[in-house]
C-alpha cells in the first residue's frame, strides 16, 4: 500500500470543509454525493459522510448562534428585517394613499397590499427576532407573554379580525362601485 502524497493528505482534510461549504451555499446534496462518486467513493459511504458533514454544520450554526458574537450578527439581521419590512409597510401604505387621492374624483387607484401585508410580516418577524436575540442573552418571545394572558390574547384577536373584516367590507364596497378594478 502507498503513502499519501501531502498534496493527496491536504485534500483529505479539506474535504469536510470543502462539502459543507457547498452545503452552506444550498448546493443539493443529491449533486454533492455524485461529484464524490466520480472521485471513487461508493453511493453508501458518500451519502453518510454528507449528511455526517450537515449534521456537524447544523451543530455549529447553533452553537454559533448561541454565542455571543453570534447573538450580535443575529441581532443585527433580525434589526435589518424590521426595518426593510417598515420600508415596504410604509411605501406600499403611500403607494395608496397617493393614487387613492389622485383618483378622488374617480378614477382608478392602486392597492399596494402586497407590500403593506409582507411589509408588516417582515417587521414584525424581524422584531421577535431581535427580541430572541438581543442583549446577548435569550429573550422571552412576545408570543409566550401573549398567550399566557388570555386577556390580551383575545382581545389581540379580536382586533385583527374587527380590522381585517372591516378592511374587506371596504375593498367589496369599492369594487362593488366600480371604484377598484380586480383582474
Amino acid at each position: 500500500m502507498s503513502e499519501l502524497t501531502p498534496e493527496e493528505q491536504k485534500a483529505i482534510e479539506d474535504l469536510p470543509e470543502a462539502v459543507a461549504y457547498k452545503l452552506a451555499r444550498g448546493e443539493n446534496k443529491g449533486k454533492i454525493v455524485k461529484e464524490l462518486m466520480k472521485q471513487g467513493w461508493p453511493k453508501e459511504s458518500a451519502v453518510r459522510f454528507v449528511d455526517r458533514v450537515e449534521q456537524d454544520l447544523k451543530q455549529y450554526v447553533e452553537q454559533y448562534k448561541n454565542s455571543p458574537e453570534g447573538r450580535r450578527v443575529m441581532a443585527s439581521k433580525y434589526k435589518r428585517r424590521m426595518l426593510y419590512g417598515a420600508l415596504w409597510a410604509v411605501g406600499g401604505t403611500l403607494v395608496t394613499t397617493i393614487t387613492y387621492s389622485a383618483a378622488s374624483g374617480g378614477g382608478v387607484y392602486i392597492i399596494a397590499w402586497g407590500a403593506i401585508l409582507f411589509g408588516i410580516i417582515d417587521f414584525f418577524v424581524g422584531l421577535f427576532g431581535w427580541l430572541k436575540y438581543k442583549d446577548g442573552e435569550l429573550a422571552i418571545s412576545p408570543f409566550s407573554v401573549i398567550k399566557n394572558d388570555r386577556a390580551v390574547y383575545a382581545g389581540l384577536r379580536r382586533a385583527c379580525s374587527v380590522a381585517v373584516t372591516s378592511r374587506l367590507i371596504s375593498v367589496v364596497e369599492y369594487v362593488q362601485n366600480g371604484k377598484i378594478h380586480i383582474g
